[in-house]
């Protein structure tokens, strides 16, 4: 049996089609999803460029913001004290409790990290008596500590005696930030 030339031009456009195919699954597509593949990893670095490009900047911007306040920083270092040596805030209670003619009874509480604070802090609970004058100038010198603290309560109790002469009792709960 003898082929015309329609079939076998039908025939072999059906094979050319069918090679066509057969390239383009085995070959072609492979390349496409390999070149999709490297362009979402070139995006992947860009992106991870472009971060560690800001992280530079912002480290940059903070050894200059940190040199330019260094003594600011170090200034705030030096209101928090270490938890587990707070003898110079005792020392300095003594020394100020002296000169406002106070005879201290000063209770420290265990060292605690509360999640409304920015830093761990120790609870002091100070009590004493002496006179309104010498209260007030312990309370001011207090307040002007070279330290962080945050007075919690104050509780005074006045008395006067047969002299006319005020004296009064005092407690003191306070904040001391720590390290």
């Amino acid at each position: 049996m003898k082929m015309n030339g329609k079939p076998k031009v039908i025939i072999g456009s059906f094979l050319f089609t069918l090679l066509f195919l057969l390239i383009a699954f085995l070959v072609i597509l492979p390349e496409i999803r390999g070149i999709a593949k490297d362009a979402q990893d070139l995006l992947s670095q860009r992106k991870e460029a472009v971060k560690n490009k800001a992280e530079e900047n912002n480290i940059r911007d903070f050894q200059v913001f940190s040199s330019a306040h260094r003594l600011d920083m170090n200034r705030l270092a030096n209101l928090l004290i270490d938890p587990q040596n707070p003898t110079s805030f005792l020392i300095f209670l003594d020394r100020i409790a002296t000169e406002s003619n106070f005879a201290l009874k000063i209770v420290p509480g265990s060292s605690q990290k509360l999640s409304q604070d920015a830093w761990p802090s120790i609870p002091f609970q100070i009590s004493s008596e002496g006179s309104t004058a010498g209260l007030r100038a312990f309370l001011q010198k207090l307040e002007y500590a070279p330290y962080l603290l945050e007075f919690k309560d104050l509780s005074v109790k006045v008395q006067k005696s047969a002299t006319s002469k005020e004296s009064m009792n005092f407690s003191l709960s306070l904040k001391l930030y720590t390290k």
